[in-house]
């Protein structure tokens, strides 16, 4: 009970991350059109997800606290530069090659969880109406909990069905043996 209530007060336990990776060398994650889609994509999730996405956060929203405007390279940049190192760390690299957009989620079931995860793919991989994909260039990775988790229970499950049909032949094969030699 008490766990409980600290899950609804911190507002959840798991989170869920869309890593994005610059791949083009003349390009880095302060670029107005990254930084404009990423915007896009966490209202989005915002919009779309709220039953189970508590709250999105990524470099942008620090920009936009900040009162700069993700459309403007210089002052995101200035911006970025001078946030205190472990808010930067979180959300981008000292590069600029490489972010993060953190999801933090409500409990969920294993099937929650990995619905949630194909369905932030689909908006990366297919884009829905109204969103686009990421810039060119840009390369999306779900991660996180709701991909290790969906990964666990796949392999628990599996391995489970394989030991179970694998413990019912040797009975069977020690039953065959055991009769079929008159061995007892």
């Amino acid at each position: 009970q008490d766990l409980n209530l600290a899950i609804d007060v911190l507002g959840g336990v798991h989170y869920a991350n869309l890593f994005i990776e610059i791949e083009d060398e003349d390009k880095e994650i302060i670029d107005p059109d990254i930084l404009t889609w990423m915007v896009q994509i966490k209202e989005r999730i915002d919009k779309e997800q709220s039953e189970i996405v508590v709250r999105s956060n990524s470099i942008t929203d620090l920009i936009i606290q900040a009162g700069g405007d993700p459309g403007n390279p210089l002052v995101a940049k200035l911006i970025v530069d001078n946030m205190p190192d472990l808010s930067k760390r979180n959300f981008t690299t000292e590069d600029y090659k490489s972010a993060n957009i953190v999801l933090t989620l409500k409990s969920q079931s294993i099937e929650g969880v990995e619905e949630l995860t194909e369905q932030l793919r689909g908006y990366v991989a297919d884009p829905p109406e109204g969103l686009t994909a990421p810039p060119e260039g840009v390369e999306v990775t779900v991660t996180g909990y709701s991909v290790f988790i969906g990964k666990l229970y796949d392999n628990l499950s599996s391995g489970r069905m394989e030991m179970t049909l694998l413990g019912i032949a040797t009975v069977i094969a020690g039953l065959f043996l055991l009769f079929k030699f008159n061995i007892y």
